[in-house]
């Protein structure tokens, strides 16, 4: 199975946070997608600070740099 993007991550932690909201949802599950949205959250903001890093690279040196979003972690 392919490693999700980070678009697909957010939508997901966008569905997990409707799917909290739901009165109905027991205590286990709602447990359950509480822990996978914050792992999610956790790869995303990863991602995230990778990339803000290469844009500084980029923007003070001018030159490129192998970036690794590291999505397959």
């Amino acid at each position: 199975m392919a490693k999700a993007t980070i678009n697909q991550q957010l939508e997901r932690l966008e569905k997990i946070a409707a799917d909290l909201k739901n009165e109905d949802l027991g205590l286990e599950e709602a447990l359950k997608l509480y822990e996978e949205g914050m792992k999610l959250s956790k790869k995303c903001t990863e991602t995230l600070e990778k990339a803000e890093l290469k844009v500084r690279e980029l923007t003070e040196e001018g030159e490129e740099r192998d970036f690794d979003p590291g999505l397959d972690q």
